[in-house]
């Protein structure tokens, strides 16, 4: 987004070829809650290191039930980063979020690996 309107109106092309838009590692580095309103995206990841501190810091729990409040807001789909314990998952479940991915599910895989996972998981 460094080239401002240019990068705006590559989102908003893409976005008009179907194309679905993720903002990843929200709440680190620059993140402008007026770019993301703007933007044309569909989901905006919540930061693992936001998600790694919930257990142990109130104010982690409380970014990331605030960024799951403003994705619910903006009809934006939730993805939290980085769960790695079956506590975590349950905070996030009640916080509202949509999507979670981390170590807790599965570690990364080759592409040719994922249907054997998801057919091996399926309720």
């Amino acid at each position: 987004m460094a080239d401002g309107d240019t990068g705006f109106r590559a989102l908003r092309d893409l976005s008009g070829e179907g194309i679905r838009v993720a903002i990843d590692d929200f709440g680190t580095g620059y993140s402008s809650l007026e770019q993301l309103r703007r933007m044309p995206v569909d989901v905006v990841k919540v930061d693992r290191s936001f998600v790694r501190g919930m257990a142990a810091d109130s104010i982690d729990r409380e970014l990331v039930a605030a960024v799951v409040g403003m994705g619910r807001a903006l009809k934006l789909i939730v993805v939290a980063e980085g769960i790695e314990t079956p506590e975590q998952a349950e905070v996030l479940r009640e916080l509202g979020c949509d999507i979670g991915q981390g170590f807790l599910f599965a570690k990364p895989l080759p592409a040719a690996e994922l249907n054997g996972l998801v057919i091996a998981n399926a309720p």
